[in-house]
């Protein structure tokens, strides 16, 4: 028995003991185990944590301590890091611009980093998805900002997309360029450009941008990027400035052309054979008379500016032995071109050819000018019962330059006859263009003479003058300086006759004298009296100031301002007023009519009246945020008056909910505004609100209702369409409404059948296999996919091998723009035959060509297919 009791208790010592062991060895064995897990993966990891781990020192402690969750969350946002910087090559992009971009790797890092020690209660990244959610969103934010710098090769792309650009401009100015024609159409014959010149230009704009499109960026292995780059766009500029030279020497219309080939004849004639010679005198003398053709169908600003171009053509058809010019003929008399004047050449009383063929007389009424003044003040001197009736300008002009007619020709003098229809003259220069000084005459019932009066008293005075001694004169040439010339004249019916050798002034005279109300001198005298009197006044008007007194109703005190007529002024910075916020001047004390002038435009001096609105509460302000926001989202969509270009995208507004305010952002103008409602808005200016410029500020329930009015004005003015509004972010405190332009055949795609996409996705995959390879070359990949092909619900999804910019389609995104980054959404037989061309254009680039062969395509249920390079047999 006592052995038996011992055997108990040794047995249950023995127990104790093991479970004692138990309990220290096997957590020890797990510890054990769980460590050399976690160093595997430290091992594993701890070269990329390096990036924002210095030395690894916290990733290393946590490896001790065994936090594998936390350990992964840092090698996840170091892997980001680390990613992100991979995807920007040096050499890729211009020294300067990866200087920056590798501040923004740095930033990245830094802003990343591990902070903080494991046993640190407050150590931010133990909370390890909010660590990599943070850090992952933060990255984003880098790489966009890293994206805004742009490769050489894109760079470059840009330039000569510039330059393009740049002759598309060009050509639209001088096509357009009306300076010496104001009021032709552009375009017009008798403008710059005529067609045959206009066809030129856009011939030569085509050639320059199909040169540019060849252009490359060239880099050969001992060249830096930054070199290539300046190298290649010096060859831009080199092909920029050809063409562009190539513009500037277009011949702009007949005449330019005309003097074009009068050098170009000059020098044939220089150094060039006979047969040169005379096949440029043809076209010389065939382009010289539509130069004259186009000189005397041109209006007199178009014929002034091209006068150094038709003193060319002068130069050419004065030399007769040369050229034969026998249809430019001389010619003895010319006339106005409203038949009022005649004047003819005369020597020893017979016509004589002596006026250029382009030659014609131009008339002018000079009746109430100086001239007239002058001239009669010296035929009062010599008899004072005749005074002017008419001063006229006669002068003959030889294309577009006044000529001065010749006084005598192989010694004998030269008379010119000047005949003059006085009723025309009346109708065409008198009756029809009263000038200020006849309706104040009328005013004060003194009546203008009327034609039969005129012509009355001029046939009166040639009685007066042939039955008195008197040595007045019907005629008188003022030659200036109070000079005068009788001219011998006489009446015949309505016409006045008279000889001159030398035009300008001319003074026909009537009987009777001149009467003090009727006399220039005497009203001008009187009106430079209400002049002066005027101008005296307005002066001492103009140094009043006048003040603008400010009523801040409770505000902070402003002081007033002093403001003479017609100056503009600015406004003073708002008052402050606590617990409310500034809603703007009023001119009325009931806060009615808003004060909303910058110019002083009344002569008086008043008050303006501060309006104050009690500020919003932090959920007064989301709930205007929320409803702003909700109308503007709830029209997002362009009508059928107002449209964008494809591609293009327009930013209509911008909302902000700044926590005491919201502001909202309008692509409105604010001055239109203005003018239209006045209300408490203003102008932004720089890069970001390029589009949306004007800022309506809402800080009340007023400035809410007109930040309503001036979205509805947004939306008439955009004819914007009601549309259903997404699901918004509520804790997102701004709200862009942009709008991209799509293609109206997008309307289209939409409305094919399902039989009609399955038989486009039928036809597609035909017409593909119908191209094979004549022989493997051994250049090509035989394993690589050239075409992939989706049908989908609504369309057909084409993948290609090639360039979508020179496809013409567009670019592929996600996982299958990877070796077929060119992309067609077939939805309608346009899109169909687009994809077709885009299809045959990627396999005439491979060399493959159309077999002929009908494809049996058997019957199958696939959606999709993908294709690789086939050869004939």
């Amino acid at each position: 028995m006592a052995k038996v009791r011992s055997f108990k208790i040794l047995a249950a010592v023995a127990a104790m003991v093991a479970s004692l062991l138990a309990a220290l060895v096997v957590p020890a064995l797990k510890n054990v185990a769980f460590a050399t897990g976690h160093s595997a993966y430290y091992n594993d990891n701890k070269e990329i944590v390096s990036l924002i781990d210095k030395d690894d020192i916290y990733f290393s402690q946590l490896d001790l301590s065994g936090n594998l969750a936390q350990m992964q969350a840092i090698v996840e946002v170091a892997t980001a890091v680390a990613a992100f910087e991979q995807c920007y090559d040096e050499a890729d992009y211009l020294e300067d611009d990866f200087k920056e971009i590798k501040k923004i790797f740095e930033r990245c890092e830094f802003w990343c980093k591990v902070k903080g020690e494991t046993t640190d209660g407050d150590n931010y990244y133990l909370n390890y998805s909010a660590f990599v959610e943070s850090n992952l969103e933060k990255i984003a934010e880098y790489k966009d900002m890293a994206d805004e710098y742009l490769t050489a090769q894109e760079l470059f792309d840009e330039y000569v997309a510039f330059d393009q650009k740049y002759f598309d401009k060009k050509a639209y100015n001088m096509l357009s360029d009306t300076r010496v024609n104001p009021t032709a159409a552009p375009n017009a014959i008798l403008n710059v450009y005529d067609a045959a010149a206009i066809e030129e230009v856009n011939e030569i704009v085509s050639q320059a941008k199909l040169a540019l499109d060849a252009l490359s960026l060239n880099r050969s292995d001992d060249q830096s990027i930054d070199d290539a780059y300046r190298i290649s766009v010096n060859a831009v500029d080199e092909m920029k400035n050809e063409y562009s030279a190539k513009l500037d020497n277009v011949d702009r219309n007949d005449l330019e052309r005309a003097v074009s080939a009068i050098e170009d004849y000059y020098a044939a004639v220089e150094g060039g054979s006979e047969e040169n010679i005379a096949a440029a005198k043809l076209i010389a003398d065939d382009l010289v008379k539509k130069g004259y053709a186009f000189l005397e169908g041109a209006e007199e600003s178009v014929a002034r500016y091209y006068s150094a171009d038709k003193a060319e053509l002068d130069d050419y058809t004065a030399k007769p032995k040369e050229h034969d010019f026998s249809d430019i003929e001389n010619k003895s008399s010319v006339s106005d071109d409203k038949g009022v004047v005649t004047i003819t050449a005369t020597v020893d009383g017979a016509e004589i050819n002596i006026f250029p063929y382009n030659a014609k007389a131009v008339v002018a009424d000079n009746s109430g000018s100086i001239y007239k003044l002058n001239a009669e003040n010296e035929i009062i001197g010599i008899d004072g019962n005749v005074s002017v009736a008419y001063c006229i300008d006669v002068s003959v002009y030889r294309g577009v330059g006044k000529w001065n007619c010749p006084t005598e020709i192989d010694g004998k003098e030269v008379i010119y006859k000047v005949a003059i229809d006085l009723s025309k003259y009346f109708t065409e220069y008198v009756e029809n263009y009263s000038t200020w000084f006849d309706d104040k005459l009328k005013e004060n019932d003194i009546e203008k003479e009327n034609r039969e009066n005129y012509i009355d008293a001029i046939k009166e005075c040639v009685k007066y003058i042939s039955e008195n001694d008197t040595d007045a004169k019907l005629c008188y040439h003022y030659l200036g300086r109070s000079n005068i010339e009788g001219l011998v004249a006489s009446v015949e019916g309505d016409t006045v006759i008279f000889e001159t050798k030398s035009f300008s002034n001319f003074a026909v005279v009537k009987a009777g004298g001149r009467s003090v109300l009727t006399s220039p001198v005497f009203w001008l005298i009187f009106i430079l009296a209400l002049v002066v009197a005027f101008v005296t006044f307005v002066i001492v008007m103009a140094c009043i100031k006048y003040t603008i007194t400010f009523n801040t109703n409770g505000g902070s005190q402003i002081e007033p301002i002093k403001v003479r007529k017609d100056e503009y002024f600015i406004m003073p910075k708002a008052p402050t007023k606590r617990g409310y916020t500034f809603g703007g001047w009023f001119e009325d004390k009931s806060l009615n009519v808003r004060f909303v002038d910058t110019c002083m435009v009344k002569r008086r001096s008043f008050k303006v009246y501060a309006k104050w609105n009690e500020a919003l509460t932090p959920e007064q302000n989301d709930i205007y945020f929320g409803k702003l926001r909700e109308m503007l989202a709830s029209h997002a969509a362009i009508g059928d008056s107002y449209e964008i270009e494809k591609g293009a995208t327009i930013r209509l507004a911008k909302l902000v909910n700044d926590e005491i305010e919201v502001k909202l952002y309008l692509a409105l103008n604010p001055e239109n505004v203005l003018k239209e409602t006045p209300v408490n808005v203003r102008a932004v200016s720089g890069e970001n609100y390029s589009e949306t410029p004007l800022l309506k500020t809402v800080d009340s329930v007023d400035a809410f209702d007109e930040a309503v009015k001036l979205i509805e004005l947004l939306i008439a003015q955009y004819d914007l369409k009601e549309t259903e509004p997404a699901e918004f972010d509520e804790a997102a405190e701004e709200y862009v409404l942009e709008l991209k332009g799509e293609d109206a055949t997008d309307v289209e795609k939409e409305s094919a059948t399902k039989e009609q996409l399955l038989d486009y996705f039928k036809e597609i995959r035909k017409f593909a296999k119908g191209f094979a390879l004549a022989a493997d070359n051994g250049e090509i990949d035989k394993d690589a996919v050239i075409l992939r092909v989706l049908l989908k619900d609504d369309c057909v999804e084409v993948y290609l091998k090639g360039d979508a910019d020179k496809l013409g389609v567009e670019k592929a995104e996600g996982a299958l723009s990877e070796g077929t980054p060119a992309f067609v959404k077939i939805c309608c037989d346009e899109t169909f035959d687009k994809a077709k061309a885009a299809v045959k254009a990627v396999m005439d680039e491979l060399g493959l060509e159309e077999t002929g062969k009908d494809v049996d395509l058997g019957e199958s249920d696939a959606k999709s297919f993908g294709y690789k390079l086939k050869f004939e047999e």
